[in-house]
């Protein structure tokens, strides 16, 4: 008994410190008026002000109402223009849209077309942009107003009760082993 015990603690302090090493990966699901911007953003799991060293990766559908494309770390890029206006806490990714004159903004070229989007903070009042760009057509969608500091993605947490049905499931398999053997 001594055993599982001690097994079971063991099992708990490792999980907890993989957890506390794990990154972060938030959903975001954007609409500026007919577009939207829907996706994952990861990043290493720091809680606070964001850099782009932070980000990990990230998977973005943008769609400007009128066509889609999907960029992510692979084919596109990532810039930040000025101060990093950009929180992580554990559940939500915030953008402070009222900062100094700065933005983040991912853009993708692909044959020809180019793909952007943008979170811009700025004196005043903020917005989120979306432009595609094919050869003579533009699509821009742009939502204004945007003031103080707004949650732009949130986190999906694993349910507690999740661990606790694993850990009870692990407590039972080895109390049966032990019993097999006395």
């Amino acid at each position: 008994m001594r055993k599982i015990i001690l097994f079971v603690i063991t099992f708990f302090l490792f999980c907890s410190s993989q957890m506390a090493k794990a990154g972060l990966i938030y959903n975001i699901d954007l609409t500026p008026n007919s577009g939207s911007i829907t996706g994952t953003i990861e990043t290493d799991g720091t809680i606070g002000t964001l850099q782009l060293a932070n980000i990990l990766n990230y998977s973005l559908t943008l769609n400007d109402s009128v066509d889609s494309y999907i960029i992510n770390s692979i084919n596109s890029t990532l810039n930040v223009n000025g101060s990093s206006q950009l929180f992580s806490t554990a559940t939500e990714l915030l953008f402070n849209f009222e900062g100094t004159t700065s933005n983040w903004r991912w853009d993708a070229s692909p044959l020809g077309e180019h793909w952007m989007f943008a979170l811009q903070a700025q004196t005043g009042n903020g917005y989120v942009f979306l432009n595609h760009n094919f050869r003579i057509d533009e699509h821009s969608q742009t939502e204004n107003g945007y003031t103080g500091i707004q949650v732009v993605a949130m986190t999906n947490i694993p349910e507690p009760s999740t661990l606790a049905i694993f850990a009870l499931g692990m407590i039972g398999l080895a109390s049966r082993r032990f019993k097999k053997q006395s």
